[in-house]
């Protein structure tokens, strides 16, 4: 997740109130993968590929907020396929 909130502990807050359990990074830090330009709708999921640095899918496509399922999903399956 890049969060937009004014600090760290915000947004820790934020998540643990949502039940978040995942990584997540301060827009100013998530580096050029968090500069999402298509949109700022919360939770703006990013899913990275950390190897590559690039984004496998985001809470934004084609400049429409599609949500935090999409991403969760594509989180899952990665997941699934590095425990095989």
């Amino acid at each position: 997740m890049v969060g937009h909130d004014r600090s760290k502990e915000e947004m820790i807050r934020y998540m643990k109130q949502h039940g978040m359990e995942f990584p997540a990074v301060l827009w100013p830090e998530a580096g050029d993968w968090g500069a999402t330009p298509s949109g700022s709708g919360i939770p703006n999921l990013v899913i990275v590929d950390m190897q590559t640095r690039h984004v496998v899918e985001e809470s934004y496509k084609g400049g429409h907020y599609q949500g935090p399922d999409v991403p969760l999903e594509a989180l899952r399956q990665c997941l699934r396929s590095s425990s095989r």
